[in-house]
């Protein structure tokens, strides 16, 4: 519960008419005028689309009796809310920092662990992943989609609860400090850092400012889960005073051991340690990054006490998260979905992925830009190209203005560049035959998930129990 108390701790409030409130419990907050319930206080949160401070009024309407604004708003709009004599307002100077504030307040009402996931690549399906394990034994509330930044965070540390039993929770960052102001918003208990490379790197700069942004969370926490196959992870887990560690190698607290990649590109691996043994666990998820962001999830597990049997039955049921991955298969045609986003590491993993894969068709690589890489843009792209060719892949599209250079670098049998995706599509198509794999990733701002919707008609997919999805080969658009 929230109580007026609660609300003036937050930096530079001010009360107006809500000590009539004072002693009434209030069951969270909401930022939304649509979903908000009586017992909850608005929050009037400002974004380049929105302005919640429009629908001030249309939340008074509904019964709603306290509302946090900022003042140079309320002073401008004062005049119209001087016939709500039974609402209270809090007046802060930012109503985004105040909705971060407040969510520290409410986090310290329950004493549970809280644990947080950084990290380059892999966060969102190690959450995800790791929340299936726990859910076993415990009641989970973790981060819904990617709400990973600093609205996201506050408002799933609003959904905890008294019937949580553990959280975890994502952070996200592209600019320096901004897990460094999450982090205190959430205060975690426990940390795990998925990895550290090459991402947002127009405004990081380096990948040493990458990887103090990311490792940010061992110093606010009280325990520390570290991969040990990362070396920058590694040495800067010193910090920590409770760890413990985990890889495919030795001289770790949990070891993990590749046992076979199948010809999708799923790992089979087991544990090995004195606490935890898993053997032949067998993931429905392609990439051996993937088997590590399982490791992880494992280690995590099993520190909590979730079983062996439960955290292996957890990890084989897991199946790839929206865009990260994704297998999809219609008409004798795999296609690799890892839509989501794109880094050169990302787009590394995923070209041992496909390597990986066997197949008596080609291997089809659609690559769009790698954002947010400033003036190392070019270099970055054409450093992809030369890595293509190395592997040895044959057939390339790309699409987008920097992608072009990936495509100057290969020397492939076959390669285009597209400034238009539906030239892409069409071109695409008919180049396609049974039993051809399609890796396509790039990205969010690319949208490269229209060249999968333009492929298919998107459906649930699984090998249990295939459907077919799209008629793919030479389709009219």
């Amino acid at each position: 519960m929230l109580f007026v108390d609660d609300l003036l701790k937050i930096s530079n409030a001010e009360a107006i008419n809500v000590e009539q409130f004072s002693r009434e419990p209030f069951l969270g907050v909401s930022t939304d005028s649509r979903t908000i319930n009586d017992g909850q206080i608005f929050l009037a949160l400002r974004g380049d689309k929105f302005d919640g401070h429009n629908f001030v009024e249309e939340v008074i309407s509904k019964g709603i009796r306290i509302a946090i604004v900022e003042e140079n708003w309320f002073r401008v709009a004062s005049y119209k809310l001087r016939g709500f004599q039974n609402v209270g307002f809090v007046l802060v100077d930012n109503t985004t920092k105040a909705f971060g504030e407040l969510a520290n307040i409410w986090r310290k009402k329950f004493d549970i662990p809280i644990l947080v996931i950084t990290g380059s690549n892999g966060k969102t399906t190690t959450k995800e992943m790791l929340t299936q394990v726990l859910q076993t034994q415990y009641n989970v509330h973790s981060t819904q989609a990617n709400d990973n930044n600093h609205i996201g965070v506050p408002k799933t540390l609003f959904g905890i609860n008294k019937e949580t039993e553990i959280a975890v929770l994502e952070l996200g960052s592209n600019h320096i400090g901004e897990i460094s102001y999450l982090s205190n918003i959430v205060s975690p208990t426990h940390s795990l850092v998925t990895n550290i490379g090459k991402e947002h790197l127009e405004f990081f700069g380096s990948l040493e400012n990458i990887a103090k942004e990311e490792t940010t969370t061992f110093s606010n926490s009280l325990f520390g889960f570290v991969n040990e196959d990362d070396e920058e992870i590694k040495k800067r887990s010193f910090i920590l005073k409770k760890k413990k560690t985990y890889g495919f190698q030795n001289n770790v607290d949990v070891a993990g051991n590749i046992v076979n990649v199948d010809e999708s590109g799923c790992v089979t691996f087991s544990i090995t340690n004195d606490k935890l043994q898993i053997t032949n666990c067998k993931l429905q998820i392609a990439g051996i990054h993937n088997a590590s962001n399982a490791l992880a999830s494992a280690t995590v597990g099993k520190y909590f006490g979730i079983s062996s049997e439960n955290i292996k039955s957890s990890l084989e049921n897991f199946r790839a998260y929206d865009k990260r991955m994704e297998i999809l298969k219609a008409n004798g045609i795999t296609i690799i979905n890892d839509t989501y986003n794109s880094n050169p590491d990302s787009v590394i993993a995923a070209l041992h992925t496909l390597q990986q894969m066997k197949t008596s068709g080609k291997k089809i690589i659609v690559l769009g830009d790698m954002l947010e890489f400033g003036n190392t843009s070019e270099a970055e792209h054409r450093q992809i190209g030369r890595i293509i060719s190395e592997m040895g892949f044959k057939n390339l599209f790309t699409f987008g203005v920097f992608s072009k250079y990936i495509s100057a670098e290969t020397n492939q049998t076959f390669v285009k560049h597209f400034n238009d995706k539906q030239k892409l599509i069409s071109e695409l198509k008919n180049s396609i035959q049974t039993n051809d794999i399609i890796l396509i990733k790039g990205s969010r701002g690319m949208k490269m998930e229209e060249i999968v919707q333009g492929l298919t008609v998107i459906a649930s997919v699984s090998e249990e129990t295939p459907k077919k999805i799209a008629s793919l080969l030479h389709s009219s658009q």
